[in-house]
């Protein structure tokens, strides 16, 4: 009986899918005898595929973690906006009818146009310049005048905001130290191009000699790639449903 590789359009399939289809792979293959496998070549195939979605899936992992740039982005923004309502809060006394919120509103005003400039600031700069502010503003010379304007709500928001940028960034930096740059597109041209060498390897192996390794790790390789592929159809029969043409009307009388 001829043997034949069960069609699947890798192409279509995620990054993520690519990389679990590897997976899937080498979980069903491990399941086989350890001494069924003798072919050398066989081996080095396993063994380049597997060692390659290993780089292929570190790569995907760092592009997750990319997502948090631009949790880091919008938490920089999110603290800006608040050093911005803080600002517009104790601007809006200077006009004041009332001597004393004028006083303390100057006072405060006199602060902040120390770090008026703060939200330009490179990212840790701003970190620590925030926490400098806030700590003034909490200390004895200015929280009087902060709960007499009652304007601490922006100043809470603000310290609450730069917590968070703190937690982020901070976290991104201990991660950068320890990653590696990885370009998942090559990764997974590289990765694809001897996965299908193998796979042509193995048909051409199992037709060849009808022996049990290749016979067996061929059947292994269409079990999962059968699954991926009722996935794409799967996924190909809701996208062309969702395309569809509504009926045209019926014609009336």
């Amino acid at each position: 009986m001829n043997q034949t590789l069960e069609p699947l359009k890798v192409s279509s399939l995620t990054q993520l899918e690519v990389a679990q289809l590897i997976d899937l792979h080498q979980s069903n293959i491990a399941t086989l005898n350890p001494t069924l496998i003798t072919d050398e070549p066989l081996k080095n195939y396993l063994i380049g595929v597997f060692d390659k979605n290993i780089s292929f899936k570190a790569a995907l992992k760092q592009i997750r973690k990319s997502d948090e740039t631009e949790k880091i982005t919008l938490a920089d923004k999110n603290r800006d906006l608040a050093f911005g309502q803080f600002k517009k809060s104790v601007k809006l006394f200077l006009d004041s009818d009332d001597i004393a919120e004028q006083e303390a509103a100057k006072s405060l005003m006199n602060l902040i146009n120390v770090y008026k400039d703060i939200e330009d600031l490179p990212y840790g700069a701003e970190t620590t310049d925030i926490d400098k502010l806030i700590a003034e503003l909490e200390g004895a010379n200015y929280s009087e005048k902060v709960a007499f304007l009652n304007v601490g709500r922006p100043i809470t928001r603000l310290k609450t905001n730069n917590a968070t940028f703190k937690t982020l960034f901070e976290g991104r930096l201990v991660e950068g130290a320890t990653t590696e740059t990885y370009n998942a597109k090559l990764l997974r041209k590289d990765l694809l191009a001897t996965y299908a060498e193998m796979t042509k390897y193995v048909v051409a192996m199992a037709n060849a000699l009808h022996s049990e390794q290749f016979v067996s790790v061929l059947n292994l390789l269409n079990t999962a790639r059968k699954y991926y592929a009722d996935l794409l159809a799967r996924r190909k029969g809701t996208n062309d449903a969702n395309n569809a043409q509504p009926d045209a009307p019926a014609p009336t009388a």
